[in-house]
């Protein structure tokens, strides 16, 4: 507020009261001219009171100015302290974010490469499943067809087997046979031999 407004605002009613007092004493006691000048030494004191009110309120909002003035100057070295601190940050976060920016671009790019190698991996376990099962196709084909054969000869060896039993039966009957025949050789050799000897 401005001191000036302030003292003439108080100037006017303080003249204000005294105009009023003064005619309330003229109207009352025009006669008692000591008793109004005591008023009057006392409005001057009171004056002279409020002027020194009014010093004092002065000095005081002088003081008061230059704290403000010292807080404004404090506060904005701290504002700007604190702007230069949020600009430090911001370039930080600026700097972290670009660089968790390139760091997660290239974890993306090696995903999707990671990606294409697991997917041509699948590409190609799923080829060698493919030849697996046609491996396992041709390979059951093989061995049933091994089998076919194994069954076949199986059964040739099976019969030959039954041939060579009835062949040995035969073989052995042939050999008592031939000793049989040799031994009647033998002993008619012997027999003639007897006889023409004689």
């Amino acid at each position: 507020m401005d001191i000036d407004k302030i003292v003439e605002k108080l100037k006017e009613a303080i003249t204000g009261e005294i105009k009023t007092e003064f005619s309330l004493f003229k109207a009352e006691v025009s006669g008692q001219l000591k008793g109004f000048a005591l008023a009057i030494e006392n409005m001057n004191v009171r004056l002279s009171n409020v002027e020194s009110d009014l010093r004092h309120i002065r000095e005081e909002l002088k003081e008061t100015n230059k704290r403000i003035d010292d807080v404004r100057t404090e506060l904005t070295a701290r504002i700007d302290e604190t702007n230069k601190r949020i600009d430090e940050t911001n370039k930080r976060i600026d700097d972290i974010r670009a660089e968790l920016t390139a760091r997660i671009d290239e974890t993306n790019k090696r995903i999707d490469e990671t990606n294409k190698r697991i997917d041509e991996t699948n590409k190609r376990i799923d080829e060698t499943n493919k030849r697996i099962d046609d491996v396992k196709a041709e390979l059951t084909a093989r061995i049933d067809e091994t089998n076919k054969r194994i069954d076949f000869t199986n059964q040739r060896i099976d019969n030959v087997m039954y041939q060579l039993t009835d062949i040995r039966a035969d073989l052995k009957e042939a050999l008592e046979l031939k000793r049989f025949t040799e031994d009647a050789i033998l002993r008619i050799e012997r027999l003639e031999a007897k006889v023409f000897t004689v």
